[in-house]
């Protein structure tokens, strides 16, 4: 018994022997480097490490570099949304869903970067795109992002999204971004045209005639370039552009984020957003002006098509040189608008909807200064009913 514990002491001492000499034949360096792949897509506490054949040793505070993508998912941050679609009937696809929340409320908030740049979406595993609208920042209470949902949500179901972050090093790329005016650099973040139907963020100096027009009878251009500003001097000032492509207004929303305001507040001069129809009936008008006056300049001279006889028109009756959300739609029962997102405007003009429309953005009248400026303009799916699906934090 004794001697086969000496035979495996002497083994032991044999083996340390053994590791000292290959130590003291080693290249000299102090640590062990461990690599991590660049495709590791989460880090625990539980993860395990396969050390390379060659280590001689292991010691207390061995230093470990890692080597890690500035995208690697953090896992533990993972918060879950279910989406209810209480509606009959499914939504569109793709579906532009609506996601507020507190990003004090995520775990670990100091693994958020400033502008909320490293927030991803997901669907299942797959990624989804994504865009901040406001409240982008970590010290915001309700930051608001749109997510592009490819396959919409049947009726009266659920359906969950996942929001996660990447590491503190990454930032806004092709798959989430944020709205043009709230980047250093204007548009440098901005992937709207991933996420809606139709977006422009004006950046470019130059009206891109591919996806706009000047609307008939306008005199002069617009200035692009960091937004659009439309701004008319003299008389019978007319200018407007709209949408080369047209949508469905039964279901997508017309939007353009504006300051429509009028400089010279001459009741003769209104601006406006419209959902422009080819022909009679067609066309749904939103003025921050009394209905009646800015129909009537509308009439008499936009006459951006055939249509003549806009069935409709709504007024935010706001005179503050602010920005606002102007949202336009209709039913096959009605002509809606929101501001901000607030209570619906309802129009019960004669309005017929049979045709597609395009979005158009304006100044007419019959004479005075006035000027409106726009960050972008977009068109989204129309949810159910105009009941967005409400996005629970889980």
């Amino acid at each position: 018994m004794q001697a086969s514990r000496l035979l495996g002491l002497v083994a032991i001492v044999a083996v340390l022997a053994i590791l000292i000499y290959l130590l003291a034949s080693s290249t000299g360096q102090g640590s062990i480097v461990i690599s991590i792949p660049s495709t590791t897509s989460s880090i625990s506490l539980s993860t395990s490490i396969t050390l390379p054949t060659s280590t001689t040793s292991i010691v207390q505070n061995t230093t470990v570099q890692t080597s890690i993508a500035p995208t690697t998912v953090f896992q533990a941050s993972n918060v879950t949304f279910i989406i209810n679609n209480s509606q009959g009937p499914a939504t569109i696809a793709p579906f532009q869903q609506m996601i507020s929340f507190d990003p004090h409320s995520i775990p670990f908030p100091s693994l958020t970067t400033a502008d909320l740049g490293n927030i991803r979406f997901y669907e299942g595993p797959s990624e989804l795109y994504s865009w901040c609208e406001s409240g982008c920042g970590v010290n915001s209470t309700a930051a608001v992002f749109w997510v592009r949902l490819p396959s919409g949500i049947p009726a009266n179901s659920l359906t969950s999204v996942n929001l996660t972050r990447f590491s503190i090093l990454a930032n806004y790329d092709s798959y989430a971004g944020e709205a043009p005016q709230l980047s250093s650099s204007y548009g440098q973040h901005d992937n709207g045209a991933n996420v809606f139907a139709f977006y422009d963020n004006f950046a470019e100096r130059k009206l891109d005639t591919r996806t706009w027009s000047l609307t008939t009878n306008s005199i002069g251009a617009p200035a692009l370039g960091g937004g659009l500003t439309i701004a008319t001097n003299g008389l019978n000032a007319t200018l407007g552009i709209a949408t080369v492509e047209s949508f469905d207004p039964l279901t997508y929303v017309y939007e353009a984020k504006g300051a429509l305001t009028s400089l010279s507040q001459s009741s003769s001069v209104p601006q406006f957003i419209q959902i422009l129809g080819s022909g009679t009936r067609q066309s749904i008008t939103l003025c921050p002006k009394t209905s009646s006056v800015c129909l009537s300049n509308v009439i008499m001279e936009l006459n951006a098509t055939a249509d003549i006889a806009p069935a409709s028109a709504v007024y935010s009756n706001s005179t503050a040189a602010s920005y606002h959300t102007y949202s336009l739609w209709a039913t096959l029962y009605d002509t809606r608008a929101q501001i901000d997102y607030g209570s619906n405007v309802l129009n019960q003009g004669n309005y017929l909807p049979s045709a597609y429309g395009h979005l158009a953005m304006g100044i007419t009248g019959k004479s005075g200064n006035a000027s409106i400026a726009y960050y972008y303009a977009r068109i989204r799916a129309q949810p159910p009913f105009g009941v967005m699906p409400v996005a629970s934090q889980q």
